[in-house]
């Protein structure tokens, strides 16, 4: 970002991206976000959070800190202008792009809460890694897909889409059926994948999470933790399930007043609108990709 990028859209507070600058983004992908709040939600893990960017041969480098922009709030009695700390330029290496970095976390880190860290922030997207020019590390050590703990679990696998890093991560399959066909048949543009692992223990995780489920993914970042509660009328079968789906038609606005859609995301940003009908598209045709894998 230029210098006039941070201050008219970055530090502006419910800037619109889609409507300001429609289409991809420079990296060629799909903006996340419609509210233009998601920066602030970095305060809610960190006290410090430093920006170091560059744009067409500009650098710029600065840090927001919680304290102080709270203070500021109090002496204008609810209101102010906060001035984020200019930092020093010397440590942008590259050529293009921006860095964030979040310190000063509110919990205190040890070696078992960065590890459980590192699975969940692989577990939350999609676009991890040089591929998508999108990397995240924790502690200097890079966050990867094989972080997310469960492709070496997978016995049986169902893809859609291009899938091979799934299955170069998938060391234990004995099944992989891909069912790309399937899914265009039925008119749906969906990506990812569902598995079975050989025992359902298997899906009980050592940090608490549940990965007895399959997780909804749009534009990169998850949308929906678990989908499989949607079917009460299960079998065995599926409490050995879990699965990542890229359904992108769930957000299709880019800007512009003919192709304006309603936000599929309810207001927590953790679920879709149940009755939103490309969420029941989505649902009718994970209906039948469930039927078919108990059958088989």
């Amino acid at each position: 970002m230029t210098p006039e990028d941070l201050n008219a859209r970055f530090l502006m507070v419910g800037y619109q991206r889609r409507d300001g600058q429609p289409g991809l983004t420079d990296r060629n992908r799909p903006p996340m976000g419609r509210k233009g709040i998601g920066k602030l939600s970095l305060f809610s893990i960190a006290d410090s959070v430093q920006i170091e960017t560059k744009k067409a041969g500009i650098p710029s480098a600065f840090q927001m800190r919680l304290n102080d922009i709270r203070e500021k709030i109090r002496e204008g009695g609810g209101t102010g202008t906060y001035v984020p700390e200019l930092m020093s330029i010397a440590g942008i290496e590259f050529e293009h792009g921006t860095r964030i970095t979040l310190a000063d976390l509110h919990r205190r880190q040890t070696t078992n809460t960065t590890r459980a860290l590192r699975k969940r922030v692989a577990r939350r997207f999609s676009i991890l890694g040089p591929a998508y020019d999108f990397r995240v590390f924790i502690d200097g050590g890079e966050v990867v897909p094989a972080d997310r703990g469960y492709y070496d679990k997978l016995q049986y696998l169902w893809t859609y889409g291009d899938s091979d890093d799934v299955r170069s991560l998938c060391t234990s399959t004995e099944h992989d059926e891909d069912r790309t066909d399937m899914a265009r048949n039925t008119g749906i543009t969906v990506s990812g994948w569902l598995g079975t692992v050989a025992e359902s223990k298997q899906l009980k995780d050592e940090d608490g999470d549940n990965l007895n489920r399959i997780a909804i993914f749009m534009r990169g970042k998850m949308a929906q933790e678990n989908m499989l509660d949607d079917f009460s009328e299960r079998g065995v079968y599926a409490t050995y399930l879990i699965g990542e789906l890229r359904f992108d038609g769930l957000d299709t606005y880019d800007g512009g007043e003919t192709i304006l859609d309603d936000d599929a995301a309810t207001s927590s940003r953790q679920r879709i609108v149940e009755d939103d009908p490309r969420y029941q598209q989505l649902r009718r045709f994970l209906g039948a990709e469930l039927k078919h894998i108990q059958n088989q």
